[in-house]
């Protein structure tokens, strides 16, 4: 039984060609984790972020006041009770 060669039907494809097609499944595998990752973890972290830079009671509308709420715990003495 001899061999013989395949039919050269089409040109390799060059380095440059396979530098540019991009291999996507391992960036698939790792889609899951980094999805929960920013839904459980980074979503509630800038939640909290941004409520606590709010002056609300629950009841009322919020009011945006900044970075005054930092400024007040830093002010405030500890005897008075702010924690």
């Amino acid at each position: 039984m001899t061999m013989t060669a395949a039919p050269a039907d089409r040109p390799l494809p060059s380095r440059s060609a396979t530098k540019q097609r991009r291999n996507w499944t391992p960036y698939l595998w790792i889609l899951p984790a980094v999805t929960l990752y920013g839904v459980f973890k980074l979503l509630p972290m800038i939640a909290g972020i941004y409520l606590a830079m709010l002056k609300w009671d629950g009841i009322a509308p919020p009011e945006f006041v900044g970075l005054r709420n930092f400024e007040r715990i830093l002010i405030m003495d500890v005897r008075t009770g702010v924690f």
